[in-house]
């Protein structure tokens, strides 16, 4: 029974994954768009333990998908009560369902609003979706592209965005993310070799993994750092060259 919830493709890729969807939690608190985004913190744990739990359960997602709407909806829901006034809980949720229903209503009228808790109710389920999503995909759907196009989209989005300087954590996605791959990679020929009676050493792993630190590394920092050579003026004169007309 417990044998499916054995974490197969190892502790590494449990690590990497979670490092790397921390990460774009922690990219859009330190966004700072709105009070309360603390809340984040509470709802990538949940979504992280359901969605492995989730993923590693024998039943459809036809079930499991809309149960775990149903409880990512309530946990925000629930932490939601500790961003408006202290008081008893019946009287909390009353203000965070009308003041949900006045910004529902001042977004179809097209009015302005400055209250920021739907802001921040939306973006728990937007993380939700994909820490959840992304635990699917890894675990059970074994799509690696359905982990990292969410996750990247947002964490883009939010650091071009952002009135602080968050370069640094979309750093940090982009080489948990290319380790992700390296792992995702290495699993798929483990599971060839395995099945093709193939023999290959223990620490191919770690051997694997330092390598491909030190090429994630290398690339991220020359994709990172080249603009800014080549638009240098030692360069200009070579440029100006190749952009005249030829002949």
């Amino acid at each position: 029974m417990w044998s499916r919830f054995q974490i197969r493709e190892g502790w590494l890729s449990l690590l990497l994954l979670f490092l790397m969807l921390f990460t774009v939690t922690l990219s859009l608190q330190a966004a700072d768009w709105a009070p309360g985004m603390g809340l984040l913190n509470a709802v990538f744990l949940l979504a992280l333990l359901v969605g492995l739990l989730f993923a590693k359960s024998r039943l459809s997602g036809f079930l499991l998908h809309p149960l775990s709407l149903l409880i990512g909806a309530s946990w925000i829901g629930y932490g939601s009560l500790r961003l408006v006034e202290k008081a008893p809980w019946e009287n909390q949720a009353a203000e965070v369902i009308v003041r949900l229903l006045f910004w529902q209503d001042n977004l179809v009228n097209r009015v302005p609003s400055a209250d920021t808790l739907p802001f921040v109710l939306i973006m728990g389920g937007l993380l939700w979706l994909i820490v959840y999503g992304a635990f699917w995909d890894f675990y059970r759907a074994r799509n690696i592209w359905g982990v990292l196009i969410p996750g990247s989209v947002t964490i883009l989005i939010n650091t071009y965005y952002a009135r602080e300087d968050i370069t640094f954590l979309l750093i940090a996605y982009l080489i948990f993310a290319f380790l992700l791959v390296i792992r995702t990679n290495l699993l798929e020929q483990e599971e060839r070799w395995r099945r093709s009676d193939i023999p290959f050493s223990s620490d191919i792993q770690f051997d694997f993994m330092r390598e491909g630190t030190i090429f994630a590394v290398a690339v991220v920092a020359l994709a990172w750092f080249m603009p800014n050579v080549i638009s240098t003026s030692q360069f200009s004169p070579t440029l100006s060259f190749l952009g005249e007309p030829w002949g």
